[in-house]
């Protein structure tokens, strides 16, 4: 990510495992190269680190691909 000084920042995104992103739409080494300039939707961890919980990814030629779960879908079973 590059900060308004000009500088980049590194960020880690993580999402869904190889075979749920292939089956929303991904193509190994062609839906996302090196370069390319993207939005990411997604929420930063609690920590405050550079590590963010990814939900969509829109492409500069505004088409989107969603590679990971919705809010409040952390996989875990609720309980009381």
């Amino acid at each position: 990510m590059k900060k308004p000084d000009g500088t980049l920042e590194k960020w880690k995104f993580e999402g869904f495992p190889p075979n749920m992103l292939l089956r929303n739409g991904w193509k190994k080494d062609a839906t996302l190269q090196a370069g390319m300039k993207v939005t990411i939707f997604g929420w930063q961890a609690r920590d405050g680190s550079n590590l963010v919980h990814s939900r969509q990814i829109t492409f500069e030629d505004g088409h989107t691909v969603v590679y990971g779960p919705p809010a409040g879908n952390g996989g875990g079973r609720a309980t009381q």
